[in-house]
């Protein structure tokens, strides 16, 4: 399974917006994610502004939010409901929280990162799927 699935289309974007060729933006990104990745779906201590819930064992999901969205919240009772261990990262107050949002190309929120698969948006059924695919659904 690849860490992140990148589309052609989010590159292209993403280059645009910095100045630089699609594949230099390509390995610019794959550099940074390979720095978050061994902190991509493990428990970290909570900030002052993000909220860990325990589970069954450490968290799979990161979710990267800000606390005036709408679809955060719902992204984030979701997870609750469904009991699945989750690290809040706010864009705004906490700077883990800005660095990852920078990292993955911004473009909104929430993003969640499970078991190492993006999910943009609140889609319950994108958010079972990669929950099944991580193992712990």
């Amino acid at each position: 399974m690849p860490f992140l699935n990148f589309d052609r289309f989010r590159v292209q974007k993403f280059a645009t917006r910095a100045g630089i060729t699609p594949l230099l933006a390509l390995c610019f990104v794959t550099i940074l994610l390979g720095v978050f990745k061994d902190s991509i779906g493990q428990p970290t201590k909570p900030s002052t502004s993000g909220q860990f819930v325990a589970g069954k064992s450490a968290p799979v999901v990161q979710l990267i939010g800000a606390r005036w969205c709408p679809l955060c919240h719902a992204a984030e009772q979701y997870l609750q409901e469904e009991k699945v261990a989750y690290h809040w990262l706010d864009i705004d107050k906490d700077p883990e929280g800005k660095r990852a949002y920078r990292a993955l190309g911004g473009g909104g929120v929430p993003i969640l990162i499970i078991g190492g698969e993006m999910v943009r948006g609140f889609d319950r059924g994108a958010i079972q799927s990669a929950l099944s695919r991580s193992g712990k659904r």
